[in-house]
């Protein structure tokens, strides 16, 4: 098991958390994460990293929030060893711990200071110490936890537009406000996070039968977009993060899914 990483995923136990956490994943091992290419998911994250950790090659955070993105981001360990804890929030759920406008975090990977204020320091210290982290975690989040609006509610549960009392342009406009981005690419994001998953689990793979099931026009479709969101082609896809050892062989192209 030498320079091998593990990955561990839990889930949250606050009923208050359950909707919009989608899992907490630990990661630890006596190597450096790779560099590495972080794809687009239906979701933001929240990392604590005990290790040190560059994101998109020069900015050094101990604390990051990434926002809803729609292009890959990449990451580079700073140390041989590896070290973190990542809250990956469901579509809406970071909205449920902060007033501000996801759309200001699309694309972007920012100090999460930014968002949940100085207080992040002390508290990151008490996390790196605490012998077990997630309900030291959940404790920290509770804090900052809002009740959704009624509103808010029906948009977060709703099957199609007509179930929102909203216009469709009151509608647009709370959505982004919530996910970080419109409809129409939060659904191209979903499309190609299920592809991710069938590429991952499917046995045998053909990419014929992904597209299909992950609603793409055809099989051309679905390269062309996947190429566009990762910058290679579904034949080429290799994910490390699964699998509960990883260990990433520096030719292959590996893209990380946090």
């Amino acid at each position: 098991m030498d320079n091998m990483l593990n990955y561990r995923e839990s889930f949250a136990v606050a009923p208050q958390l359950k909707p919009y956490i989608e899992s907490y994943m630990h990661i630890s091992g006596d190597s450096a994460i790779p560099s590495k290419s972080i794809l687009p998911r239906p979701g933001t994250t929240l990392s604590f990293d005990f290790s040190g950790k560059y994101y998109n090659d020069d900015t050094f955070l101990k604390t990051a929030l990434s926002g809803f993105h729609e292009r890959p981001y990449r990451i580079s360990s700073t140390n041989d060893s590896t070290d973190c804890v990542v809250v990956k929030f469901t579509a809406f759920g970071l909205s449920r711990f902060t007033s501000m406008p996801m759309s200001e975090l699309t694309n972007q990977v920012v100090d999460a200071v930014n968002i949940f204020g100085h207080e992040l320091h002390s508290f990151y210290h008490q996390l790196k110490e605490a012998p077990n982290r997630i309900p030291l975690l959940e404790d920290f989040l509770l804090k900052y936890f809002k009740t959704p609006s009624q509103i808010d509610t029906a948009i977060f549960t709703a099957t199609s537009l007509q179930d929102i009392p909203l216009s469709i342009r009151q509608t647009e406009r709370r959505f982004k406000h919530l996910v970080g981005v419109d409809l129409q690419t939060y659904i191209r994001i979903c499309r190609f996070d299920k592809a991710k998953t069938l590429l991952l689990h499917k046995n045998p793979t053909r990419l014929t039968d992904v597209a299909y099931d992950a609603n793409y026009f055809d099989q051309a479709h679905f390269s062309n977009e996947f190429k566009r969101l990762t910058g290679v082609r579904p034949g080429k896809y290799n994910a490390c993060g699964d699998a509960m050892f990883a260990d990433a062989k520096p030719k292959d192209v590996v893209l990380i899914q946090f």
